[in-house]
């Protein structure tokens, strides 16, 4: 069976533990994403196809502020849920088409 392909619109918790594939453009920020998914895109730019299993974090307030009083001040992202793609393979997608 073939991976589902996801792209920037579609709903990532359903997919969760799956094998996906993901069509985008990669952001050049401190992490990468594709598709609001955490990637290490190899230094690829521009439209990508990754394929991976989808894993998701969350973690809430009360969490954040127990790290904090634990060890002090830590930068992260704030509560809520993060995706990211493990064990993957990414090509870049030629003319411009994701």
């Amino acid at each position: 069976m073939s991976p589902v392909v996801l792209g920037e619109d579609d709903d990532l918790a359903p997919h969760v533990g799956a094998v996906v594939t993901l069509r985008g453009v990669v952001t050049r920020t401190k992490i990468p994403t594709l598709c609001g998914v955490d990637v290490d895109a190899c230094g690829l730019e521009g439209h990508v196809e990754a394929t991976g299993t989808l894993v998701a974090t969350s973690v809430s307030q009360d969490e954040l502020d127990a790290l904090i009083a634990r060890v002090g001040q830590v930068a992260h992202r704030g509560p809520g849920t993060t995706y990211r793609l493990v064990d993957a393979t990414y090509s870049a997608v030629g003319d411009g088409q994701p």
